[in-house]
C-alpha cells in the first residue's frame, strides 16, 4: 500500500506523479527508518494500487524486477525493462524498477542524488512503460541476494524475473562479494522462487557471444566450483544487439556536450527531455568510472556491487515532463 505522502493525480491516465519536495521528505523519512530496519523496502509510485497484482482479483504470478543505479535510466534499462519469457507477457506480468538508497562501501546516498534519479525513474516508467503494469520501488540494501529476499516478504506468492547485464551476472557468481565466500550460502533458496536473465554483449570486453555463453554451458555440466550445476535451470541468455554500445558515460559525455541528437539516440524520449530540461551532466567531469571492470553500461547493477557512480545533483527543483508513450 503506498503511504499517504505519494500525490496520486490523474488517475484515468494510471500513474501516481510525485512532487520533488514531498519524494525527498518521503526518502529523508524512509533513511531514517532503515537506519533502525523500521523500514528496508518501500513503493515510490505505481500504475495501480494493488501492485503488482493488477487488480484484488488478478493476482500476479510473475515479477519482473529491473535493479540498476539509473544514472541516467536509458535505451537499454528500457530494453531491459520489457523482456519477457516463457509465455509471460507486459499485460500479465508487471515491471519493478528497484533502486537502492545504500552503498555497501559509502554508506546512504545523499537525498538529492536519489530524488533526481527516482524523477528520471519516473519519467522512464509513465513516458515508456505505459502498456504495463509498472512501479518504483527503494530498498535500502545494497546487496542483489537481500534486494530479492525483502521482495520475497513483501510479495511471497509472487515469483521473481531479474534481468541484469552480463558483467553484473560474473559479479552474481563472484565468492567474493558473499560471506566466507560460500556461494550457496549465500544465494540460501532465491533460485526456488527467482530466475536470471542475462544479457550477452558480444564484441565487449568479456569476449563474443559462444564465450559468453560458455560460461553458463559450464555450470550446466557442474564445471564452476561453488556453483550448484541445478541452477542453469533458472538462469538464461538473451541477446539484444539493438541495445550494443550504450553506457552511462556516452550519455553524460554527450549531455556535456549539448549533443540532443545523440542523446536522443541513447535515452528514451521521457527521460531525454528530463535530462535536457533540467540540463543533468553539464559542466561535469565525463572521464570513465571504471570500477572492477564496469564502465556504467548495460543494467550493470553497480551499486549492489559496491559501484558508485555520482552525479550533479545541487540543481533547481525539476518538473517531470509530460507523459509520452513513444520510446
Amino acid at each position: 500500500m503506498l503511504r499517504s505522502t505519494v500525490v496520486a493525480i490523474g488517475r484515468s491516465r494510471r500513474f501516481f506523479t510525485m512532487d520533488t519536495t514531498i519524494l525527498s521528505a518521503m526518502i529523508d523519512r524512509f533513511q531514517e527508518d532503515a537506519k533502525t530496519g523500521k523500514e528496508t523496502f518501500q513503493l515510490i509510485s505505481s500504475s495501480c494500487e494493488t501492485f503488482p497484482h493488477t487488480s484484488p482479483s488478478s493476482p500476479t504470478k510473475t515479477l519482473y524486477i529491473l535493479d540498476s543505479s539509473f544514472n541516467p535510466p536509458h535505451r537499454a534499462h528500457l530494453a531491459l525493462a520489457r523482456i519477457r519469457k516463457d509465455g509471460d507477457t507486459l499485460a500479465n506480468s508487471p515491471t519493478l524498477l528497484l533502486l537502492a538508497t545504500n552503498n555497501a562501501d559509502k554508506g546512504a546516498h545523499p537525498t538529492a542524488q536519489l530524488t533526481r534519479r527516482l524523477e528520471m525513474m519516473e519519467a522512464l516508467r509513465t513516458s515508456n512503460l505505459s502498456d504495463t503494469t509498472s512501479a518504483i520501488a527503494v530498498t535500502s540494501y545494497p546487496y542483489f541476494v537481500d534486494k530479492a529476499r525483502v521482495i520475497r516478504e513483501r510479495w511471497p506468492d509472487v515469483n521473481q524475473v531479474w534481468p541484469i547485464g552480463f558483467d553484473t551476472f560474473l559479479r552474481l557468481l563472484d565468492p567474493k562479494y558473499y560471506p566466507n565466500h560460500d556461494l550457496q550460502a549465500g544465494f540460501g533458496d532465491f533460485f526456488t522462487y527467482s530466475r536470471v536473465i542475462a544479457i550477452t554483449r558480444p564484441g565487449e570486453k568479456w569476449g563474443e557471444r559462444e564465450e559468453q555463453e560458455s560460461f553458463l554451458r559450464a555450470i550446466r555440466r557442474g564445471e564452476r566450483s561453488g556453483v550448484p550445476k541445478e541452477w542453469a535451470e533458472r538462469i538464461e541468455f538473451e541477446v539484444l544487439d539493438r541495445i550494443r554500445g550504450i553506457s552511462s558515460t556516452r550519455i553524460r559525455e554527450a549531455a556535456n556536450a549539448g549533443d540532443e541528437e545523440e542523446l536522443g539516440r541513447l535515452l528514451p524520449r521521457g527521460v531525454l527531455e528530463y535530462v535536457v530540461e533540467n540540463g543533468l551532466y553539464r559542466d561535469e567531469d565525463t572521464t570513465p568510472r571504471f570500477v572492477d571492470g564496469y564502465d556504467g553500461s548495460l543494467g550493470a547493477d553497480g551499486d549492489a556491487m559496491n559501484i558508485l557512480i555520482p552525479i550533479p545533483y545541487a540543481m533547481k527543483a525539476p518538473k517531470l515532463p509530460a507523459t509520452k508513450n513513444s520510446p
